[in-house]
């Protein structure tokens, strides 16, 4: 028996769109025709900010531990 999902998850809004990427390497004077290369920007881009994210999350999560006590 096979098991066919009845819904899909996609996370293709969590991924930063090759227009706007393309829009802000344009205006730091960046110009390059490969797709690839574009998309690995916004990949970079994206851990990034996930990064970011993640640590400042930590370092809230930290403070309120300390007023705590």
């Amino acid at each position: 028996m096979d098991y066919t999902p009845t819904v899909r998850l996609s996370l293709s809004f969590l991924q930063i769109p090759d227009e706007l990427v393309e829009h802000y390497l344009g205006r730091s004077g960046f110009q390059c025709p490969d797709l690839r290369l574009t998309r690995l920007v916004a990949v970079a881009t994206q851990k990034f900010i996930s990064e970011v994210a993640s640590d400042a999350l930590q370092y809230v999560q930290f403070c309120i531990l300390l007023l705590s006590f």
